[in-house]
């Protein structure tokens, strides 16, 4: 009745009666089996398997030793939706925190027809993150801080299940102009495994077909950064969305120096700027250095007030805020020295 389940993989077997088992391992290539062998009321055991391990070919014989422990248990539960169906196929996982004594380990099982689900051997008195996946339809469930006793209730999970929309809607810069060809990734945040791209097009719009409704967060990748959250997907806010980003005409340029007057090369110069509008954040980010002249330049800017961060090795950090009075703007930032 020993669990020999594969860590990652959730390929498993039990043993007989004699405290025999045969388990058929179809890894992916490069990677080795880590053999968990469970039962409550001993001790478990984690077996890492290398190439050295099975350079012999199967069938590879592993004799395993369990030791008695009256602090492991059985845990069973149950995912349903919320009208009390259960629910086939969900991915439960309780993974183990890491601990002085001992690795950080998995255990992984998959809800049956009915949605009931069991683990074994787990050891009582401790904590774990208990997770419970089944997309697309259903969000991702986590409890970060699950005690495991040792006369564990039976665990009942109940999911809502996610409504679906299309989404259509605008890429605007701060002057409410359309912003072609602009790259976002959107975040489902609610069920925590929905991402997709967008990209609007040559007029600024874009869709997006069959994304969860929840809250989501959208960014930019690359040296210009820019983040909107706190933006509800409800059923009926999904049409006509305007994502405002931090696009403009506006220009500014600047030059770096010492307190006398010479040039400082390779000077991190950062540019943000974040701002509220109701329950919605909007945040931007731009990076670069300067040029062996100490200068640097930002285009296509929005306008308005931005944070200016210079630094630079053995200089002491310059924090002020630039406002445009114009759509082109030039600063001059001295930096003292230690």
């Amino acid at each position: 009745g020993v669990l020999i389940a594969e860590e990652r993989y959730y390929f498993n077997a039990r043993s007989d009666a004699g405290g025999r088992y045969r388990i058929l391992l179809d890894m992916p290539r490069y990677r080795y089996p880590s053999l968990h062998f469970l039962r409550s009321g001993y001790a478990d055991k984690l077996v890492r398997l290398g190439r050295e391990d099975l350079s012999s070919g199967p069938p590879h014989e592993l004799d395993v030793t369990l030791d008695e422990a009256s602090d492991t248990v059985t845990l069973q539960g149950w995912v349903g939706n919320q009208i009390g169906e259960g629910l086939e196929g969900a991915r439960v996982e309780l993974v183990a925190m890491q601990r002085s004594d001992r690795d950080s380990y998995y255990l992984t099982t998959f809800s049956d027809g009915l949605g009931q689900f069991e683990f074994e051997g787990v050891r009582a008195d401790e904590n774990y993150k208990l997770t419970v996946n089944l997309t697309p339809g259903y969000p991702y469930y986590e409890d970060p801080d699950f005690l495991v006793t040792r006369n564990p209730a039976r665990i009942e999970i109940t999911l809502e299940q996610i409504r679906f929309v299309d989404i259509d809607g605008m890429i605007l810069g701060r002057d409410g102009a359309p912003v072609p060809d602009y790259e976002m990734y959107i975040s489902n945040l609610t069920t925590g495994s929905h991402s997709r791209k967008i990209v609007s097009d040559s007029s600024g719009y874009f869709s997006l077909r069959n994304f969860p409704v929840g809250e989501v967060s959208l960014s930019t990748r690359g040296p210009e950064f820019y983040k909107i959250s706190g933006l509800k997907i409800s059923e009926t806010r999904f049409q006509n969305l305007e994502l405002r980003v931090d696009r403009g005409n506006h220009y500014l340029s600047g030059w770096v120096s010492d307190e006398n007057g010479i040039a400082v090369e390779k000077a991190m110069v950062t540019l943000d700027r974040a701002f509220n509008d109701g329950e919605i954040e909007y945040s931007s980010y731009r990076s670069q250095a300067t040029d062996r002249n100490g200068a640097f330049s930002f285009a296509d800017l929005g306008g308005g007030e931005y944070r200016l961060i210079v630094y630079a090795l053995g200089f002491q950090k310059r924090d002020l805020n630039y406002r445009f009075d114009s759509p082109s703007g030039e600063v001059f930032v001295t930096l003292e020295r230690y």
